[in-house]
């Protein structure tokens, strides 16, 4: 009978985790780990930036340090992750056993790793000084350029030049496109 699968925390440098991820995932495809680990995850969130007027997609970790990772023989895998390189090991209570974390905890977290992926699709999509199209209203096919972003109410505030002059219209996200 085998052992039931538990999540476990491995505690990394930050900015470790992704080598230690991958690491981890290609000796569990065709390396010493075959057959051990069923999942490894680090939970990111992406951004946007303007570089050079282009949009720039960043990731970035949500937990810093940690990978998250699912087995059911942790103590096999025990010297294998502490001698990888930027880790730390595994998160252990105080008198040095293994904690797991519980199946609820780690749904939490990949939860709000899901709910932070479907954000982007609606306000990050459009960043300060990006030019877009105004699809609805009286100044429909008219460009403008973004001045302010209201995320709590999906609402933007473009420029738009009228007859030379510069003015700014309050808008919601639906009333606008990319240029």
């Amino acid at each position: 009978m085998s052992k039931q699968e538990k999540w476990y925390m491995i505690k990394s440098h930050i900015s470790k985790e992704r080598s230690i991820y991958r690491k981890i995932l290609s000796e569990s495809k065709n390396g010493d780990l075959i057959g051990l680990v069923s999942e490894v995850v680090v939970p990111v969130e992406y951004s946007y930036y303007l570089k050079n007027g282009k949009k720039i997609k960043r990731e970035k970790v949500i937990y810093p340090g940690y990978v998250f990772l699912k087995t059911n023989d942790i103590s096999t895998l025990k010297e294998y992750i502490k001698n990888i390189d930027g880790s730390f090991g595994l998160l252990t209570t105080r008198d040095g056993e293994i904690q797991s974390i519980s199946e609820f905890e780690i749904n939490k977290m990949l939860k709000k790793q899901e709910e932070i992926k479907e954000n982007i699709n609606s306000t990050e999509q459009f960043l300060i000084n990006e030019n877009v199209i105004i699809t609805d209203g009286a100044f429909s096919n008219m460009k403008a350029s973004i001045e302010s972003i209201n995320e709590k109410e999906n609402k933007v505030k473009v420029c738009v030049m009228i007859f030379g002059r510069k003015n700014i219209l309050d808008l919601s996200l639906s009333q606008i496109s990319r240029a």
